[in-house]
């Protein structure tokens, strides 16, 4: 360490593990710890659908495939957050918890395990792994959103003005 660093030199066990609570509903709170490369390796290794994704392997359905293997994933990662990984009944219950919870719950463990952000956390890795991330080949996906049939009733014939054809 040179002069004018005044990083504090700390133990391993000072900085593990990072912690989040997160409140839900304004009556409860959830302590939430980051998610390990091992523990994710774990979970990805459950899920074909992610692992397929992680290995590169694009193509046509991977938006459906990217859907449904992080849908699946979810009460895995969550269990895994809240300190119960494996655990079927923690799993479950994270599985069924509604859209608004799962993303509060997977916004905060995002935090945590990935607190330079996702990208940084790659570049070190494939930086790690010999590769180059100046060189690195990104893939871009382009997504058009078409427009869906209304759900609702037509209006009847009086109030609604008349249309061209």
């Amino acid at each position: 360490m040179g002069k004018g660093n005044n990083m504090k030199k700390v133990d391993l066990l000072d900085i593990v593990p990072s912690v989040e609570v997160v409140k839900i509903d304004d009556e409860h709170e959830i302590e939430l710890r980051g998610v390990s490369v091992p523990r994710m390796a774990s979970i990805i290794g459950r899920f074909p659908a992610l692992e397929s994704i992680i290995r590169g392997s694009l193509g046509d359905d991977l938006i459906p495939r990217l859907i449904l293997g992080c849908a699946a994933s979810i009460g895995p990662i969550i269990a895994a957050a809240t300190g119960h990984p494996d655990d079927e009944a923690y799993e479950r219950a994270a599985t069924d918890l509604v859209a608004h919870q799962q993303v509060k719950f997977l916004k905060a463990i995002f935090k945590i395990s990935f607190p330079n952000g996702l990208g940084s956390f790659v570049d070190q890795l494939t930086e790690m792994m010999g590769g180059s991330v100046e060189g690195a080949v990104t893939t871009s996906i382009k997504m058009r959103s078409r427009r869906l049939p209304s759900i609702s009733p037509p209006s009847s014939d009086e109030a609604s003005p008349p249309t061209l054809q």
